[in-house]
């Protein structure tokens, strides 16, 4: 959810770069670093748990298995961009 959040933030930044102030700017990057010491209060415990987890580390190609394809990504912004299902 983070890694969304940043990468709209950056689209924001980044369109809004050539009429924004740098007042704009100093508080857009204000709220960038107060996400992101939020978000290190849940995932550094997550880190610190994590050496003690059971489970087998696997490699990138078995963590994307069910992953969405990439012409599929486009769906997360247009739901039905590739039509809709005939239902029987």
């Amino acid at each position: 959810m983070l890694y969304i959040t940043l990468l709209a933030l950056a689209v924001y930044v980044l369109a809004e770069i050539k009429s924004t102030s740098v007042k704009k700017l100093k508080i857009i990057m204000i709220s960038l670093i107060i996400m992101v010491f939020l978000a290190a209060f849940m995932l550094l415990p997550e880190l610190e748990i994590l050496k003690y987890s059971t489970r087998p580390l696997k490699d990138f190609s078995y963590a994307t298995t069910s992953s969405l394809t990439l012409p599929n990504l486009i769906t997360i912004i247009v739901p039905h961009f590739w039509g809709f299902r005939k239902l029987k």
